[in-house]
């Protein structure tokens, strides 16, 4: 099933969460990746077009006259909150996470007296995590509760809107510090790249 979510009625959302991470130096593009789509995928997380893990709606590269990569990736996906009724929940988690490599070049770095293959570029990321209320909009176009909605959200739900705001905003908090974690780790034990490959990629 098809689940396109609007994001246009402020009333029914709420931004819990909007930050952008710039990280220039070497990494390994595969790793960080791998260790997001495993984390979110095991937080219950699915994409908006399905019941899976595909939540990628956007895979864009180019590669310039000296080699480098751009990169433009795009993951929308959702979850519904432990308790909420799964065919018509009152509210979700909706997050939209872009990743953006630019000058991005495979390089050799030492890790641990071992020389290996990894990435040097600049690599950004963009998160926005939404809470959003009704996303279905069978509360807001039924016939009797859409006369009280607004009185719903701002005294029945209140709270517990502002709960579930604050788990999402926590949880994903918790990976976006491990990404930092995880690039202060890779900056201490590889410090210095040796010479650009020939050729570029990912490795």
């Amino acid at each position: 099933m098809t689940r396109k979510f609007d994001l246009s009625d402020k009333r029914f959302v709420i931004e819990a969460l909007n930050l952008e991470l710039t990280y220039e130096n070497v990494f390994h593009y595969k790793t960080i990746y791998k260790h997001l789509h495993e984390w979110f995928l095991r937080e219950g997380f699915t994409d908006v077009d399905g019941d899976s893990d595909h939540w990628e709606t956007l895979y864009w590269e180019r590669v310039n006259q000296g080699g480098a990569k751009e990169h433009h990736i795009w993951w929308r996906m959702f979850r519904i909150p432990h308790g909420e009724n799964q065919n018509n929940p009152f509210v979700i988690h909706f997050v939209k996470l872009n990743f953006q490599a630019l000058g991005m070049k495979t390089v050799e770095a030492s890790f641990k007296g071992k020389r290996l293959k990894t990435n040097k570029g600049e690599l950004t990321l963009r998160l926005k995590a939404y809470l959003i209320v009704d996303p279905y909009k069978k509360f807001r176009n039924h016939w009797l509760l859409k006369h009280y909605m607004k009185f719903l959200l701002t005294h029945v739900y209140k709270d517990r809107l502002f709960r579930e705001e604050a788990s999402l905003k926590k949880d994903v908090e918790g990976i976006i510090n491990r990404f930092k974690q995880y690039m202060q780790m890779v900056t201490e034990a590889m410090p210095k790249p040796f010479f650009p490959e020939k050729g570029v990629g990912t490795a």
